[in-house]
């Protein structure tokens, strides 16, 4: 059989009651009610670092936007796209160079820890340097209209390798390979070279004649990973 809860209750009220007029006259003064200044609220709070970018479109030529994430980031035609295209519409006066860091399966947890290489750029004169054993060597980067020209040195053995082509209207990721090494350690140097790229060529290949010569003038390299197939030396 299903207890009942109402004799319950109701025992409950009657102690209730009965206190209430045992402690005297049951008072009927207005209890004072404070009401919440709710015209003070509110729903969000603009972050400080807005306006500093549009400070920046507006007394600067060139505004670099850089866009680190996963696969929703890296989608083409995505919100990475749109948002891209919406600052070069709503400025034409200024010069818009996207760097795009994406990689798919990636979160902000990883993300945190890549924008420093990933994103921010090495300008001419800056050298990477490390050890690996190992028979393969690569490097992901992200190259585009303001890349130039590394050299890459391998046990002292130079390579100059141009982080340019006919497909950088825009910046895109890339990568390049170092293959066929003796299973040994390797001194790894890499260096980005202050020389100049005739770029106006390499984009007729592609039919595109350069109009904003501001856009491809810079010498730039945005490395990314690096990928041996062995071990890092320390």
């Amino acid at each position: 059989m299903r207890p009942s809860f109402v004799p319950v209750i109701l025992l409950v009220t009657g102690i209730f009651f009965s206190l209430s007029l045992s402690a005297g006259k049951i008072s009927t003064e207005k209890i004072p009610v404070t009401l919440a200044p709710i015209f003070r609220m509110q729903e969000f709070h603009q972050r400080n670092g807005l306006p500093n970018v549009f400070k920046k479109i507006a007394t600067q030529r060139q505004v670099r936007i850089g866009y680190i994430g996963g696969s929703i980031t890296e989608a083409k035609d995505g919100w990475r796209d749109l948002t891209f295209n919406w600052f070069r519409l709503t400025y034409p006066q200024t010069a818009f160079y996207q760097v795009n860091a994406t990689i798919g399966g990636t979160g902000s947890n990883l993300g945190v820890f890549r924008m420093e290489h990933d994103v921010f750029s090495g300008k001419p004169g800056a050298m990477m340097r490390f050890k690996f054993k190992g028979r393969v060597l690569g490097i992901y980067d992200c190259i585009g209209p303001g890349t130039g020209t590394i050299e890459i040195s391998v046990d002292g053995n130079k390579e100059e390798i141009a982080r340019f082509d006919q497909w950088c209207d825009n910046y895109r990721k890339h990568s390049f390979f170092v293959k066929e090494l003796e299973d040994k350690v390797h001194d790894v140097e890499i260096c980005v070279l202050d020389k100049k790229i005739d770029k106006a060529p390499i984009m007729l290949k592609k039919k595109i004649t350069i109009v904003d010569q501001a856009k491809y003038s810079g010498r730039d390299w945005y490395p990314a990973n690096v990928m041996i197939v062995g071990e890092l030396v320390k």
